[in-house]
């Protein structure tokens, strides 16, 4: 082997390892960035599960209460579990708005469980005849059915708008 083949062979073989070297990085950011992908459209599919149950438990809530009027007092546990684990998923959305809707109705449960449960407690701990008359438990009962009714509106929104940026992201 002469000396131009050589340097030829060496440049060849040093060309192909620089390219080798760019496709494996390329190959492991694109691998990388498909993980996160799939790991926020799990994220999204989670909270959307979460959120359509907490709106269907606000629809249920707000027919027993219109039903039996605030002698019903029962306790309703709404789901935050997803929200609280997941969160730090949606660091890769696009969009900051939707991870801003989903904050928000997170918070405004977490605001409906608080009055639930101070509703469910005055109930539990004072002398039920007197508390169904008192006028502060008329008006948990009032701010709850409130609540429902708007995280009914709400909720519908942020699902809307997971279910177009799962769309999205699918496509």
């Amino acid at each position: 082997m002469d000396q131009t083949e050589l340097v030829i062979t060496i440049a060849v073989t040093s060309l192909l390892t620089f390219f080798g070297v760019i496709f494996a990085f390329e190959l492991e950011r694109w691998r990388e960035g498909n993980a996160r992908m799939e790991r926020l459209v799990g994220a999204l599919q989670m909270i959307r599960d979460e959120i359509e149950r907490n709106v269907a438990l606000c629809k249920q809530i707000e027919n027993e209460l219109s039903q039996h009027g605030p002698a019903l007092v029962q306790f309703y546990n709404l789901k935050t579990t997803t929200w609280e684990s997941v969160a730090s998923a949606l660091v890769d959305l696009k969009s900051s708005e939707l991870a801003k809707l989903i904050s928000t109705e997170y918070y405004e449960y977490e605001h409906l469980k608080r009055r639930i449960d101070a509703r469910f407690e005055f109930f539990k701990t004072g002398d039920q005849s007197n508390v169904l008359q008192s006028k502060a438990f008329e008006k948990i009962t009032r701010s709850v059915m409130m609540g429902v009714k708007n995280l009914q509106i709400s909720g519908k929104n942020v699902l809307d708008a997971i279910d177009k940026q799962l769309n999205e992201l699918k496509s």
